[in-house]
């Protein structure tokens, strides 16, 4: 491990000056690209234990990091929800084909035209 990503860890871990730990979260977001695998786990299993830091400063720097960590490293499962992908609508889909509204719009306030399948 590098020795510089090994200092950022250990300050966002136990530095006793809570603006030190703001910059070692900051850090591990700015350079989240430059990062290797075992790193990028590294880093945000750091990030999620300092989001319970008890500064809330640590805790938004943490949190504004955590935001860039979106690698899929394979370690992380997508699941969906629903029945089959017709569950999942396209936009056009949700869309009246009559008057052009969403369909989630119409069942609430009604649709002015008489030819709307959706009235």
């Amino acid at each position: 491990m590098d020795p510089e990503f090994a200092a950022l860890i250990d300050t966002l871990h136990n530095s006793p000056d809570a603006s030190e730990r703001v910059k070692a979260a900051r850090a591990l977001g700015d350079y989240v690209d430059d990062l290797n695998d075992a790193e990028y786990e590294a880093a945000k299993k750091a990030l999620n234990k300092a989001m319970t830091d008890s500064n809330p400063l640590v805790l938004t720097a943490a949190m504004g990091s955590m935001t860039k960590y979106n690698r899929m490293t394979g370690d992380d499962d997508i699941v969906l929800h629903g029945d089959d992908e017709n569950d999942i609508l396209p936009a056009e889909r949700a869309m009246c084909a009559v008057c052009g509204r969403p369909e989630a719009l119409i069942a609430e306030g009604g649709c002015e035209r008489d030819d709307c399948p959706y009235k």
